[in-house]
């Protein structure tokens, strides 16, 4: 009898640990996130570390513990923590769920502040990055050093940044060719900062696409420079807003083809695009027979409404020998000037090609109530034959419009003018008697009649910005400016040179940015600094606020502070 109690009781027993082990498991698998659902975003973040940040007394061997906000990625690169100043014996990372063991090495030096700098390299199992760079401070003596450095590297374009920090005892013209003494990755909107730095001079430099710590390339790098070139913090503990822009990254100015399409009419395509209007010097294209000497200067190029492309027309080449073409004196958008390298010329295969008409297109077309002019730009020059009103025909609607002048203001270029500047016109058609139209060649457009349509909309409302630049040490200063939905709708305007105030008119409804930069070398643009010679980048400042316009009102006291140095 006892023996059946016995085995009663036990299977009594293990039943309940059954029943409690199915408890703790569905009871786990109770509080897991269900599947599906927003992905998790969320960065992690240091919380904290023991021992803190700012102990004083430091000794070597001592484990020092980070905790974080989420659990860990346990695939941790020895390079996203780091000790500075550097120590030969490297540091040994030890990953446990949201806590990171960091075993310092044995031997530090004595009366020494240590940077323990934990980067944005550290994922959660998400593969979300650190939210952003951290630094703490040790002392291995009975004080910290207390100076601190801060900026923001504008122009990053979403894409992993660094600050390089140098300490500045040497010449300086060679402190940028090593490897830094502190760096650190700036955060998604571009700010950094270094703490505990000593009271000592300092150089500064930003960068893209170097694995860090290595020393950078420059001819392979985006690089930025601030306006100063020795930060001193022997003179201030605290160095705010020193900031930075990274250069664009530019594709030198050529050539890139020239095509002929038939025995005098080219077109030459370029890498970057340009504005033919708007050029320092006169450009010049000449085209030399087999790489000689001897050249003959291309006078007929004209821009259509591609940026990048140039047509000609020259009637002197002779189609048995090989031809090259050189562009001199054209500047890009960024004002880069052309390489003057000679590009063969491509035949063609096409003795002569009638007159087109490639601006504007014949559907589609805006024009905006009270206009001023259409142009009208052919393929190439053009020879009119009669009188020029009775080439064009225009129509409000149905009813026949006679206000408008008609001029043939460059060789491929006929322009329409508004002369009485008509208004409260309804959707406008233009129709063109194409056989009166000729070509140099006296080759006539394929159509005899072409008709081009306009949509009429009400003119744009449109606003301005106004305000001034304060303390600022030029008086050759720059204001730009971008829509934030469109950047190509921007503009630039100089200040005025004694008051240092500015107002821009005629801008399109909607949000804009500004910010203003010094132009030392008064080359109307703002330079990024160089490495060869040194030269310091051009100060800038950034309006932090978003500025709205709107129709018939100004927008004014858009004040610019440079910081007082």
């Amino acid at each position: 009898m006892d023996e059946k109690k016995r085995f009663f009781r036990l299977s009594l027993n293990l039943k309940k640990i059954y029943i409690f082990n199915l408890l703790i498991f569905f009871g786990c698998a109770a509080i897991s996130p269900p599947p599906g659902g927003a992905e998790d975003k969320t960065p992690p973040k240091l919380l904290s570390s023991i021992p803190e940040s700012g102990t004083y007394n430091l000794n070597g061997g001592l484990i020092v513990k980070l905790i974080f906000s989420e659990r860990l990625d346990e695939n941790i690169a020895k390079s996203s923590i780091r000790l500075l100043p550097f120590e030969k014996t490297p540091l040994e990372l030890k990953v446990k769920k949201n806590i990171i063991e960091v075993l310092l090495p044995e031997v530090l030096k004595k009366n020494q502040t240590y940077q323990l700098i934990i980067s944005r390299e550290i994922l959660d199992e998400r593969k979300n990055k650190l939210d952003k760079t951290y630094q703490l401070a040790f002392s291995t003596g009975d004080s910290i050093s207390t100076g601190e450095i801060s900026g923001k590297v504008f122009n990053i374009k979403n894409r992993p940044t660094y600050v390089y920090l140098y300490n500045n005892y040497e010449p300086f013209d060679s402190v940028f060719f090593r490897k830094p003494d502190f760096y650190t990755e700036t955060d998604d909107s571009g700010r950094y900062s270094f703490k505990f730095l000593e009271n000592r001079d300092y150089s500064i430099i930003a960068h893209q696409g170097v694995s860090v710590p290595n020393k950078i390339d420059f001819n392979r790098t985006r690089y930025g420079l601030n306006s100063k070139s020795v930060l001193k913090l022997s003179e201030s503990r605290f160095l705010d807003n020193v900031n930075i822009k990274l250069k664009n990254e530019l594709t030198p100015f050529a050539v890139l083809s020239v095509q002929m399409r038939d025995e005098r009419i080219g077109t030459v395509n370029f890498t970057n695009g340009f504005d033919l209007k708007n050029q320092k010097q006169n450009p010049e294209i000449k085209i030399f027979e087999n790489q000689q000497n001897h050249y003959y200067t291309v006078t007929n190029f004209f821009q259509d409404s591609l940026s990048n492309v140039l047509n000609f027309y020259h009637k002197n080449l002779d189609v048995k020998q090989n031809h090259f073409l050189q562009v001199l004196n054209l500047s890009d958008t960024s004002n880069q000037i052309i390489d003057k390298k000679l590009t063969s010329i491509k035949k063609s295969e096409i003795d002569s090609i009638p007159p087109i008409i490639i601006s504007p297109n014949q559907t589609k077309n805006i024009i905006f109530d009270g206009f001023d002019s259409i142009n009208y730009i052919f393929n190439q020059p053009i020879i009119i034959f009669g009188k020029l009103d009775s080439i064009f025909e225009f129509f409000s609607d149905s009813t026949k419009i006679t206000d408008f002048h008609l001029t043939h203001t460059k060789p491929n270029i006929l322009t329409i003018s508004n002369k009485n500047k008509l208004l409260d016109i309804n959707n406008l058609s233009v129709k063109i008697f194409c056989n009166k139209i000729k070509s140099i060649d006296n080759l006539s457009m394929v159509d005899s009649i072409i008709n081009i349509s306009y949509e009429v909309q009400n003119k744009k409302r449109l606003g301005s910005i106004s305000g001034q630049i304060i303390n600022s040490r030029s008086m050759n200063n720059y204001v730009i400016g971008y829509m934030l939905e469109n950047k190509k709708n921007n503009f630039t305007i100089k200040t005025d040179s004694s008051t240092n105030q500015f107002h821009v008119k005629n801008l399109n409804e909607g949000f804009w940015k500004i910010y203003a930069f010094e132009d030392i070398d008064n080359n109307t643009k703002y330079d990024y600094g160089e490495l060869f010679p040194y030269v310091p980048a051009e100060r800038f400042v950034n309006l932090n606020q978003i500025i709205e316009v709107r129709g018939n009102w100004e927008n004014s006291e858009n004040n610019i502070f440079f910081p007082i140095e």
